[in-house]
């Protein structure tokens, strides 16, 4: 994208290079004051024109980051209610489990041992639930963090960029109610125009560490999830271990 706005104010650079030429070459051959302040005129027209369009070029980028934002938290809805869903499943299947084994003929003190193994897988399914709950939302927070931080700093290089422009413009036209030359008008507005784009490409070298630091983010929501996953096992093969030493051994394998 920034390729782009670049090659826009490159292609501005020439067509008003090219036109201030014209002019002044028609300027020098006729020698008339009149012509030289229509041509000044016709250059300040021709870049207003322009900065119109530069403009809209701002605009679609502002609509493509809003789009690209909604696609984001779309995605991650849509990764939430799967994350739901598998959740209410888990629950159904591990609460099935353990009415078939509340079904068997136990003595009181199996009766106690899967009452306990049902609360520590219930324990267990919840601390897992937590931990990748909080890794999740940390990520999304901090992804969130990080596309407003840009969108704030290109949002001030663009205004600053648009001002610069403004501020050319504006002394274009004084100059050429002043009278001064055609050619030295245009080389004025081109000087200005090559420094604010420099100013404008710096402003965005200076926010390039976004990918980066996306990727802490992501590697740090791995590690959270993988922990959640360890912890979680550590501690259904110990319930499971309890539970098998209080029940008869044919029935272990029915152990969730």
């Amino acid at each position: 994208m920034t390729k782009k706005y670049i090659s826009a104010f490159i292609a501005l650079e020439i067509v008003v290079g090219s036109f201030g030429s014209v002019v002044f070459a028609q300027g020098t051959a006729t020698g008339t004051r009149p012509i030289r302040e229509n041509a000044c005129a016709a250059f300040v027209t021709r870049i207003d024109a322009l900065a119109g369009k530069v403009g809209e070029r701002r605009e679609k980028l502002q609509d493509h980051g809003e789009e690209r934002k909604a696609k984001l938290d779309e995605r991650w809805a849509e990764f939430a209610a799967k994350r739901e869903a598998a959740r209410e499943w888990r629950d159904e299947n591990l609460n099935a489990r353990i009415a078939k084994l509340e079904a068997r003929n136990l003595t009181d003190a199996q009766k106690q041992a899967v009452a306990a193994f049902h609360a520590a897988m219930d324990a267990a399914l919840d601390a897992k639930r937590d931990a990748v709950d909080a890794a999740v939302t940390a990520h999304h927070d901090g992804i969130k963090s990080l596309l407003e931080t840009r969108k704030a700093a290109v949002e001030a290089a663009f205004t600053a960029r648009s001002d610069a422009y403004k501020a050319a413009v504006e002394k274009a036209k004084a100059d050429c109610a002043a009278g001064v030359d055609i050619k030295t008008v245009r080389d004025a507005f081109v000087t200005a125009l090559k420094v604010a784009q420099e100013q404008f490409a710096s402003a965005r070298k200076a926010n390039t560490d976004f990918n980066t630091k996306v990727k802490v983010l992501q590697a740090t929501k791995k590690a959270a999830l993988e922990k959640a996953h360890a912890d979680f096992k550590a501690a259904v093969e110990a319930a499971r271990a309890a539970l098998k030493a209080a029940l008869p051994k044919p029935t272990s394998s029915t152990t969730p």
